[in-house]
């Protein structure tokens, strides 16, 4: 996958997703909590595109991304 420019990840935690993700790209993606960090995260996703991986983990993972003043995607449980 790593030639195709994939990252694949199988029932890894968030945050060493997001670590090897954010390597990747300016725009950073945070976690408004450690906790977070623990989630199981299984898929395929493509190095650099984080719009993608924030689709897919808000829709999938119960999670809400919201930008910051630094221009970082603080992502948060869902409420509600």
């Amino acid at each position: 996958a790593w030639p195709a420019g994939n990252l694949v990840f199988k029932n890894r935690r968030l945050d060493a997703l997001l670590l090897e993700m954010n390597r990747y790209s300016a725009t950073k993606l945070r976690l408004a909590e450690p906790g977070l960090g623990a989630i199981p995260v299984s898929g395929v996703f493509h190095i650099g595109d984080q719009a993608s991986l924030l689709e897919v983990l808000e829709r999938g993972w119960s999670l809400k991304g919201e930008p910051n003043d630094d221009g970082d995607i603080v992502l948060r449980r869902k409420s509600g």
